[in-house]
C-alpha cells in the first residue's frame, strides 16, 4: 500500500496542467512565494508570538536539493528565500520550530557526508543562521526530521534512521530521539520505536508540562500502522502504543498538543479501499479515541496538516483528488464543537499537494502548499489566509 501512496505523490509531481485563476477559497488571493525556476516543495509553515510567520521548503533551482527559508513579517510581504543548507549535495525533507523568543529552529537531512545525515541550523529573531551542524553523524542513513521546542527552548528531535539487526546483515527503521540543552550541546540518540518492523515519518509535539510525544507510521503488526510513544519530562519513553490497529495501511501522521495537554492526531487510512484523513484525540490521562473520518469521500485524501490555536480551536488541511486533479482541502472545528464543511482552498486546475498550516494570535490561519505553476513550468510554494474561529 505504501507503493501505492507514494507512485500517485509522484504521479502528482510530474502532471503538467493549465493555470487557472488564482482563487482562494473564500481566503486571500494565492501568493507565489518561492517563484524559483526550478522546483520548491514540501513547505513547512511556523508562526511566532507576535504573528510572524517562517517557511521553508527544499528547492532544486541550484541543480541540487537545498533548503530556503522565507518569512513574513505582518503585513508585509515575504522575504526572498535564502539558502540554509547552501551546500552540492541532496538536502530535502525540511522541519521547522519556533521557541517563545522567535528564534527559529530547521532540521532536514542531507547527503553532505556521502550518506544522509539529520543538519539542523537555527536563526535568533533578527539575527543570522547558523552554520549547519550534522546531529546524527552516522554511517547508517538517517532521514525524515521532525522538530518540537519546549517553554524552556530545549529542542526535541525525532528522525527515521536505519539500524542493523543484530547477527544479521539486514537493516530496518527506527524511530529515533535526541534533544538539544540551551548550552548547544546534544544528547545521545535514543530508539524510541525498538521494534521487529520498520518505523517511518515521525511527527512530534510538546505539551505545556514540556512533555514529549511522538507519533509514526509503523508495518510490525504485518500492515503499516500509527504507533505512539511519550516521555515525561525527566522520565523514560512507554513502550510504542497501536493507535490506528486497523486493517488498512496508515500513514503520514501529523500531531499537536493542545494548551489543556489534548493531544490531536490526524494520519492517511486506507482501510475502506481508498485514502481516508482520519482524527483521534487523546485528553491528558486518558485513552485514544475512536478515530473520526474527515475527508469521507470515494477519492484519495492524503498528506495531512493540523494546527490548534490559543483557544483549542483546530485547523486541518490536507490534498485531495475529489474534484478530478488533487487541490487542498480544509476544515475547522471549534474546542468541544464539531468538525466543519470541506472547503476547497487552492480551488484551481493545478495540482496542488503536502500542505502546512499555522494559526496566528488573531486567529488567523495562514495555509501554504506545493502548487504546479504553468507559467514558471514548475513546484512552488504558494500561500493564502482566511480568518479562523473567532477571528475578529
Amino acid at each position: 500500500m505504501l507503493k501505492r501512496f507514494i507512485i500517485g505523490l509522484l504521479l502528482l509531481l510530474i502532471v503538467l496542467v493549465p493555470l487557472a485563476s488564482c482563487g482562494g477559497g473564500g481566503g486571500t488571493a494565492i501568493t507565489n512565494v518561492s517563484d524559483n525556476p526550478g522546483d520548491s516543495l514540501s513547505p513547512r509553515l511556523m508562526v511566532d508570538r507576535e504573528d510572524d510567520l517562517h517557511l521553508v521548503c527544499f528547492d532544486i533551482s541550484t541543480g541540487n536539493n537545498e533548503i530556503l527559508y522565507a518569512e513574513k513579517a505582518g503585513d508585509s510581504g515575504w522575504t526572498k528565500p535564502f539558502n540554509i543548507s547552501n551546500n552540492p549535495s541532496h538536502s530535502r525533507s525540511p522541519s521547522l520550530a519556533v521557541d517563545s523568543q522567535g528564534t527559529t529552529y530547521v532540521a532536514w537531512h542531507d547527503y553532505a557526508p556521502g550518506n544522509f545525515d539529520i543538519f539542523y541550523s537555527q536563526k535568533p529573531k533578527g539575527g543570522t543562521w547558523s552554520e549547519p551542524y550534522n546531529v546524527t553523524n552516522n554511517q547508517e542513513p538517517s532521514s525524515n526530521p521532525a522538530l518540537a521546542v519546549d517553554s524552556q527552548g530545549t529542542v526535541h528531535l525525532a528522525w527515521q534512521q536505519d539500524t542493523l539487526k543484530e547477527n544479521t546483515d539486514l537493516y530496518y527503521t527506527d524511530i529515533y530521539y535526541a534533544f538539544r540543552n540551551r548550552d548547544g550541546t546534544w544528547s545521545e540518540a535514543v530508539n524510541v520505536s525498538h521494534n521487529d518492523g520498520d518505523s517511518f515519518y515521525p511527527s512530534i509535539a510538546v505539551d505545556s508540562q514540556d512533555n514529549i510525544h511522538i507519533v509514526w507510521c509503523d508495518n510490525t503488526p504485518g500492515n503499516e500502522d500509527i504507533f505512539y510513544a511519550t516521555k515525561s519530562k525527566g522520565g523514560e519513553w512507554s513502550e510504542p502504543a497501536n493507535i490506528s490497529n486497523n486493517s488498512g495501511d496508515s500513514e503520514y501522521p501529523m500531531l499537536v498538543a493542545d494548551s489543556q495537554d489534548t493531544l490531536h492526531l490526524a494520519w492517511c487510512d486506507f482501510t475502506q479501499g481508498n485514502w481516508e484523513i482520519l482524527y483521534s484525540s487523546k485528553f491528558k490521562g486518558d485513552s485514544w479515541s475512536e478515530p473520526l473520518n474527515i475527508s469521507r469521500n470515494f477519492s484519495n485524501s492524503g498528506v495531512p496538516a493540523l494546527a490548534v490555536d490559543k483557544d483549542d480551536n483546530l485547523y486541518l488541511a490536507w490534498n485531495d483528488d475529489s474534484p478530478g486533479n488533487f487541490d487542498i482541502f480544509y476544515v475547522s472545528k471549534p474546542r468541544d464543537g464539531t468538525w466543519s464543511k470541506v472547503v476547497n482552498i487552492s480551488r484551481t486546475s493545478e495540482k496542488s499537494g503536502d500542505p502546512s498550516i499555522a494559526v496566528d494570535n488573531q486567529s488567523r490561519v495562514h495555509i501554504v502548499w506545493s502548487e504546479y505553476v504553468q507559467n514558471n513550468n514548475n513546484w512552488d510554494i504558494v500561500y493564502t489566509a482566511r480568518q479562523g474561529i473567532g477571528a475578529k
